[in-house]
């Protein structure tokens, strides 16, 4: 999930780049939910062949609220996470490009070239919208939201710093504190939830501490 959020920090760093340039972002969005859709179609067919889900009506409404909302508790019954990741993207993709072509008609915008634009539009559709979400929603199955969503600080963390070093921008003084504040909340709330862990799995923990509440 550290990695994770270190992509999503990446992503915005090249996002107000490349919008700094002049790019529309709801092409950049388009673009970007375009390229996962066809990146984890291809990673369904090849590693979750055997938990394709059937194409129904249901399922297709169920993507269009995934692809809405972004909730990943929704895209569960979507299959697999690379088949919940697909199906959400592709719809998202849909609603990304009805929504650019009506508020930027203009075709040059749509335009790919070798530059910084296309490798954002790439590294957040493949890295992010495709495999990072895949790992958020194996990781929302195996531990639960509240684990997932305790990471999203270090995006912020990141982006901070990031943006100090490469793009020059100063860090004020309430920036560090609320840095400190945030990675200490971080290894407070993981050391908690390691202790949680711990205790469940001693049996002879567990009743010693049922015993003490008692």
């Amino acid at each position: 999930m550290i990695i994770v959020q270190i992509g999503y920090a990446g992503q915005d760093i090249l996002f107000k780049l490349v919008i700094e340039d002049g790019v529309n972002v709801r092409v950049v969005v388009a673009y970007r939910l375009i390229f996962a859709t066809i990146f984890m179609f291809l990673l369904a067919f090849i590693f979750e062949r055997n938990k394709r889900p059937e194409f129904t009506w249901r399922l297709l409404i169920l993507a269009f609220l995934v692809g809405l909302f972004g909730w990943v508790k929704i895209g569960n019954g979507l299959g697999g996470p690379c088949w919940n990741t697909a199906l959400m993207n592709m719809m998202g993709s849909l609603m990304a490009l009805f929504v650019a072509l009506i508020w930027k008609p203009d075709l040059e915008e749509w335009r790919l070239g070798w530059d910084i634009k296309l490798f954002a539009r790439i590294f957040s559709g493949i890295m992010i919208s495709g495999m990072a979400f895949a790992v958020i929603v194996w990781c929302v199955d195996a531990n639960g939201p509240v684990f997932v969503s305790m990471f999203r600080p270090v995006r912020l963390v990141v982006v901070v710093i990031v943006a100090s070093l490469i793009l020059q921008e100063p860090i004020h003084s309430g920036s560090i504190i609320g840095t400190v504040i945030i990675v200490g909340g971080l290894y407070l709330v993981l050391w908690a939830k390691k202790k949680e862990m711990k205790s469940m799995s001693d049996p002879v923990e567990t009743n010693r501490t049922d015993r003490n509440a008692v």
